[in-house]
């Protein structure tokens, strides 16, 4: 079986995962200098992980809808 690393940018964060290793880690994506772009935090990849993500994801998605709303007056906050 072939394995792979991936590198996903997520605004100033970029993600890296070993898929060899079942691991990821968080690097300043955006650092000047190499040495500021080593592991933030790293760790293992584990089962719920996906799902954490998918409800982060979502979260970020509400907040950004929330605020399109507001912006164009449509929002139910009032």
């Amino acid at each position: 079986m072939k394995t792979y690393n991936q590198k996903l940018q997520v605004a100033h964060v970029t993600f890296e995962l070993d898929q060899s290793a079942c691991t990821f880690s968080l690097k300043a994506g955006e650092a000047v200098h190499a040495k500021d772009r080593r592991a933030l935090f790293s760790g293992h990849i584990t089962p719920e992980m996906g799902l954490q993500l998918r409800q982060l994801a979502e979260a970020v998605e509400n907040i950004r809808q929330h605020r399109l709303e507001v912006k164009d007056g449509y929002s139910d906050d009032r």
